[in-house]
């Protein structure tokens, strides 16, 4: 059964089935309107079995007590409300994986963030997980070919990729904080912590 998206109308696997639908984006808030433009169109070029093990549940029950809690968590799509990724977790699934794990990970916490400021705000300021990682892949997989094939472009598609996955990483620090904010915490993090050069920038991502 295929739902209607809340991100711009066109029918897609979707959220959780309780999910209520927000309201269209307000007259004006052209960032809305582009990241949810953007996330709807990059979900659009994943193959769908690929978007149907993606896409966003209910949260399930999870204690760290469970004897298959770290299998569980490292192979669970995005949830709502987000699914707890302990820092220990993080580092062990993403460093055997050579980082590949993390690429999951920050795929889930920007399609989990996605949805939570739908739920709250009626309104997003990120483009969820296809919308940040899909489209960097693209670019870097579209400019690793051009490359290859000696056409022209490739390197500026790759350093666009590069470009927009960078700026997505401070947006998503700034968003962290806001949450963490709202309920009474310090900010965990500095949005310029995500300018740090490799590996720094991924020790704190992680």
């Amino acid at each position: 059964l295929l739902l209607r998206s809340p991100r711009a109308g066109a029918p897609c696997l979707g959220p959780p089935l309780d999910w209520q639908s927000p309201p269209s984006p307000k007259d004006g808030d052209y960032v809305d309107v582009f990241c949810r433009g953007l996330n709807s169109a990059m979900e659009q070029t994943v193959v769908g079995p690929v978007r149907a093990f993606t896409q966003v549940r209910d949260a399930l029950p999870q204690s760290p007590g469970d004897q298959d809690f770290f299998w569980r968590t490292v192979t669970s799509p995005p949830e709502t409300p987000g699914l707890s990724r302990p820092v220990w977790l993080t580092i062990a699934a993403s460093v055997p994986t050579a980082l590949g794990w993390y690429g999951w990970y920050k795929f889930s916490v920007e399609e989990e963030l996605f949805y939570d400021e739908l739920r709250r705000d009626g309104r997003v300021s990120g483009a969820g997980g296809y919308g940040t990682l899909i489209l960097f892949s693209w670019c870097i997989v579209l400019g690793g070919l051009l490359t290859l094939t000696g056409a022209p472009g490739g390197d500026k598609l790759i350093d666009a990729g590069a470009l927009w996955i960078l700026l997505t990483q401070v947006n998503l620090y700034r968003r962290v904080n806001e949450l963490l904010e709202e309920r009474g915490s310090e900010p965990p993090l500095h949005a310029w912590w995500a300018l740090l050069p490799p590996p720094l920038d991924v020790v704190v991502g992680l």
